[in-house]
């Protein structure tokens, strides 16, 4: 594939605020925007995944809604996290029966850590639903996925807006940066998961501020910073407030992907 005049679309890792890149999604669909390719991590994984195999933002929220992979009912046994996949896996392979990243509509690039080499990788090939899962495994929270015989994590720990595999392909690239880094005061980091959240939100956002520069334009829901990584309950605001983000960008948008 040839760096003509594709576009792309990074999206990055976020846990349930992922979500808002749906709402963005929902924007572009109604602009008539459509990117040609997409590169995830972890939430935005699953999300590119959804975009890239054809179903409407609307489709996808409705999926997220009935499944929901943070849940109790998911309590994982004798294994390295409190969660495990295993149900949420069995719905994500009745959306996607082909299970194979060749049978998406559109080309699609997520990330995955490799636990053993410490190690991120990038994957467009071979099977598509447990690299899913393995770059949406976030640490403490989700046993690792094995692989090949290879344990992997949340993809976001090592390249949380993974726009690399885009650069050569795209000539206009839009970000979009579910992760909005708050000021926190003592009296919110009291848990030993409060502070381990707050820790991986510090890592990952510096290490992908410097490659904003990269895209055209990068869409930064601010409202996110109020809302938990795990919080499943306000899923239906998280949308909207992607939708209003992207909303405030229309006319840059509009300009960008009509030229």
């Amino acid at each position: 594939m040839q760096k003509t005049e594709k576009t792309g679309l990074v999206l990055s890792g976020g846990a349930i605020r992922g979500i808002a890149h749906l709402g963005v999604l929902k924007f572009l669909q109604e602009a008539e925007i459509e990117p040609d390719i997409i590169a995830g991590a972890s939430a935005g994984a699953l999300v590119g995944a959804f975009y890239a195999a054809g179903y409407t933002a609307e489709e996808s929220l409705a999926f997220f809604l009935k499944n929901k992979p943070i849940t109790w009912r998911n309590y994982a046994r004798r294994k390295p996290g409190i969660l495990v996949f295993d149900r949420f896996a069995q719905s994500l392979a009745e959306q996607f029966p082909i299970d194979q990243f060749s049978a998406l509509k559109k080309p699609l690039f997520i990330t995955r850590t490799n636990l053993e080499t410490g190690n991120g990788e990038i994957v467009n090939e071979g099977p598509l639903i447990k690299n899913l899962l393995a770059s949406a495994a976030f640490p403490l929270l989700f046993a690792p996925i094995e692989i090949n015989g290879v344990l992997y994590s949340d993809g976001g720990i090592t390249n949380n807006f993974p726009i690399e595999p885009l650069l050569p392909l795209c000539k206009k690239t839009l970000g979009i940066y579910v992760n909005p880094l708050p000021q926190k005061t003592a009296a919110k980091l009291k848990t030993a998961f409060t502070v381990a959240e707050r820790a991986f939100q510090i890592s990952v956002t510096q290490t992908s501020l410097p490659k904003f520069r990269e895209c055209n334009i990068v869409i930064i829901p601010k409202r996110l910073e109020e809302y938990s990584l795990i919080n499943t309950r306000r899923i239906k605001e998280i949308f909207q407030i992607g939708y209003q983000a992207a909303f405030q960008e229309r006319s840059a948008l509009e300009k960008l992907f009509t030229k």
